[in-house]
């Protein structure tokens, strides 16, 4: 009677848990799992014994790669009778490599099976032969430590002794399962990672926002374009397209932003001695978009007279002018304009707020 309630509970499982991913978050994990599955097996005949179709019971340990593939090892058992009232039971070790289509909670998978398995019919001879088949299925996590199943087999064996003969048995099954470490897979984490990287802003890695910023109803910040580019880090606003760089502007022109790398000494306009190999490699890439006119900006924090920082802000400007035109660019397709502490990127509080406002940015603009 007990195993009847088990079946049933996990039959609503089975049922509920699809309805349950529809508001999930899509992860991929990777890791130990341990699984409990019950179902009915459709037997073949197995010779003049005609054994009676039955429930059957597994337990499986299992581990999943990063890369969605999962492979198991199980321990099958059924228990019924044959034609002749005798007790038969079917035991079975199984091999079960599987592929989960989808990074998501709930995904299809699809499955190969290796094992050998053992019939053992009371007062009569055993048989026993390799076992070889395949499985679709549908698996369902709940969160990073359970998760339900419900799946299809075709068994081929090949039994030696009482039945010398190839059989075709079927196996229908539901299970729960317990998943050990709820490690999220290396490619979600990369993927993740790069998305803070650039900019990028989803509502499951919003964290660290500044305070004061406006945020939407995920606690993100409001992004008006849609670009996934949030406004406060959106040098291109309007741009209504996810093909943009870092920076919210187009990527299918050269790249737009800050020029980083490159330094001046103190309160002038003279580079530093490594800014020029840096300003070489930019100026290798500007040389391949002759119809693009490009501007240099110079930008400063707000120390000392706003006057001498805008007049400071030109000549630091056109000195990465200078440098880019004696590496080649032409003259004609660049320019330079200082806007001093006009336009700041950071707060001016604090230190690090005005290294990121002291920057000379390059922008483009179609010829």
């Amino acid at each position: 009677m007990k195993r009847y309630i088990i079946f049933k509970l996990l039959i609503l499982l089975c049922i509920f848990s699809p309805f349950r991913t529809l508001w999930a978050q899509n992860h991929a994990y990777s890791g130990l799992a341990l699984h409990l599955e019950g179902g009915f097996t459709v037997l073949d005949s197995y010779g003049l014994a005609q054994i009676d179709s039955a429930f059957l019971w597994r337990t499986k340990i299992s581990y999943e790669f990063p890369k969605k593939l999962q492979l198991g090892l199980a321990f099958q058992q059924s228990r019924s009778q044959s034609i002749l009232e005798q007790d038969a039971t079917l035991r079975s070790i199984l091999f079960e490599p599987a592929y989960i289509l989808f990074d998501q909670n709930f995904s299809p998978f699809a499955k190969g099976i290796i094992g050998y398995q053992w019939a053992h019919l009371t007062q009569i001879d055993d048989t026993q032969g390799l076992l070889f088949g395949v499985g679709i299925g549908a698996r369902s996590r709940w969160n990073e430590i359970i998760s339900s199943s419900i799946g299809l087999d075709m068994n081929i064996v090949q039994m030696n002794g009482l039945v010398d003969d190839t059989l075709i048995n079927w196996n229908m099954y539901i299970g729960a399962s317990l998943h050990f470490g709820g490690t999220k897979n290396t490619h979600y984490a990369e993927k993740q990672k790069a998305a803070k990287k650039t900019g990028l802003i989803e509502p499951q890695i919003c964290t660290d926002v500044p305070k004061g910023l406006p945020v939407d109803k995920h606690g993100c910040p409001l992004d008006f374009d849609q670009d996934q580019i949030p406004d406060h880090l959106d040098h291109c606003p309007g741009t209504q397209s996810k093909n943009v760089d870092s920076m919210g502007c187009p990527l299918e022109h050269f790249a737009r932003g800050i020029i980083r790398e490159i330094s001046f000494e103190a309160g002038s306009a003279r580079l530093t001695n490594q800014s020029y190999k840096h300003l070489q490699k930019i100026a290798s890439s500007l040389k391949r978009f002759p119809e693009v006119h490009f501007l240099i900006e110079g930008h400063t924090d707000n120390t000392g007279d706003p006057q001498e920082n805008l007049i400071l802000s030109q000549a630091r400007a056109q000195t990465v002018v200078n440098a880019l035109v004696q590496y080649g660019v032409q003259k004609e397709n660049i320019s330079p304009i200082g806007y001093g502490q006009q336009y700041p990127v950071a707060p001016n509080t604090d230190k690090h707020g005005r290294d990121i406002n002291r920057r000379v940015e390059i922008k483009w603009q179609n010829q």
